[in-house]
């Protein structure tokens, strides 16, 4: 997840000091865990874990549609 570090500070995980305006790329709970201290905020939602796709049309109906014309 991309953050926008607005205030300065020194990642704990790292110990690399990262600058006000800089975009950093964290994992999902990390990032949250900095923007609740209140020094970077979030700039996308988290993806969902999965994708709701429509069934697809199995050969066999097609078939029969095209029997039918």
């Amino acid at each position: 997840m991309k953050l926008l570090v607005t205030k300065g500070f020194i990642d704990k995980d790292t110990s690399i000091f990262r600058n006000v305006g800089e975009k950093v790329e964290y994992p999902e709970a990390r990032a949250k865990e900095i923007e609740t201290k209140g020094f970077g905020k979030c700039l996308e939602e988290p993806k969902p874990t999965k994708e709701t796709k429509e069934p697809k049309e199995s050969k066999v109906s097609k078939e029969t549609k095209a029997k039918k014309k």
